[in-house]
């Protein structure tokens, strides 16, 4: 709002005389344009579902899909987690599988800009947490560079979600001293992970243990 205002001040300055008395008759005009562009700008909010359990969601992204008018959500958001949408709001299913693709990722991230710009309040539901393999970085930069505001809710991650369910730690004092997460699954098809300097940590050929948690395997054709 200090922004919005100072600039507003500025362009007053620009196209008024000594006395204050506006040389342009269309300033009052330009100004109401971008008080009316700025409140019609919606915001975005990318929420982690968690890895199913509706109990796990938290309370901050509840509120977030309390307070929406539009969902997007993805294909591994429970249907309890869906239960809990809004019957009112407006729910777009933007889900992938492996060679099912509801809508791409460019198409993903045009129509939440586009819902954004029409005044809307956004929520982008995905699994897990949206900052582990969850492409939160792309979507984050399409909406940031045309200036619409964006929060990221986190959530529990797939894998310390399933790890903890089934009482495995992902660390150890005793064996463990660090985690890595790790997927084959890259933007470019001709990208692999170091898989040498990732068999060191659970080789032995490292001092200091180390979990490896892989996240969705990759299918290759022979």
């Amino acid at each position: 709002m200090i922004t919005a205002a100072t600039n507003l001040l500025a362009l007053f300055r620009r196209s008024s005389n000594n006395d204050g008395k506006s040389k342009d008759t269309g300033f009052i005009n330009r100004v109401k344009t971008q008080i009316q562009a700025r409140s019609k700008r919606g915001c975005v909010t990318i929420i982690g579902a968690g890895p199913g359990d509706v109990e796990l969601l938290t309370l901050k992204a509840y509120r977030a899909l309390q307070n929406s008018d539009v969902i997007l959500f993805d294909a591994l958001v429970s249907d309890e987690v869906v239960a809990l949408f809004p019957k009112q709001v407006q729910r777009i299913y933007v889900g992938k599988r492996y060679a099912q693709h509801s809508m791409s990722q460019e198409g993903i991230s045009a129509l939440m800009l586009k819902l954004a710009l029409e005044g809307k309040q956004v929520v982008r539901v995905k699994g897990g947490d949206p900052a582990i393999f969850a492409r939160v970085g792309e979507e984050c930069q399409v909406l940031q560079q045309s200036g619409v505001p964006v929060c990221v809710v986190p959530g529990v991650t797939a894998a310390s979600g399933a790890s903890s369910y089934a009482g495995i730690p992902l660390t150890h004092r005793s064996c463990a001293q660090s985690v890595r997460f790790v997927t084959a699954h890259m933007k470019s098809a001709e990208t692999e992970p170091n898989w040498a300097s990732l068999s060191e940590g659970v080789s032995g050929q490292s001092k200091n243990g180390e979990t490896l948690v892989f996240y969705m395997g990759l299918r290759q054709s022979t």
